[in-house]
């Protein structure tokens, strides 16, 4: 049985700074997981493709080169710069980025 999953997309605005790289961490209940985001060429958001069931997410603004996502920032010998607090998509698929400290959903 193929695995339902959802597209998910992240416009990161000024987190593109310092060439950033973006990650979701999802989860349901439970289970979670990490997923790197790509850039869709030609566009200014990021892509994932997260289990349906999942509808919670952070994203996170991660420092480049580095690998392995966690929450902890790279001074403490970490990934992550930014993230948002804990939000639920609902319906929605599409993350806008507004300023440094918070975004809204919409569907794309």
């Amino acid at each position: 049985q193929l695995l339902k999953t959802t597209k998910l997309y992240l416009e990161p605005g000024v987190w593109t700074s310092d060439n950033a790289r973006f990650a979701a961490y999802v989860w349901s209940g439970s289970t979670n997981m990490w997923i790197d985001m790509d850039k869709v060429s030609g566009t200014s958001y990021y892509v994932c493709y997260i289990p349906s069931s999942y509808t919670n997410v952070i994203f996170g603004r991660m420092k480049p080169g580095t690998s392995g996502n966690n929450f902890d920032h790279p001074d403490q010998g970490g990934t992550m710069w930014n993230k948002t607090g804990d939000l639920n998509r609902g319906s929605n698929n599409y993350f806008k980025i507004v300023g440094w400290s918070y975004g809204n959903w919409s569907t794309k």
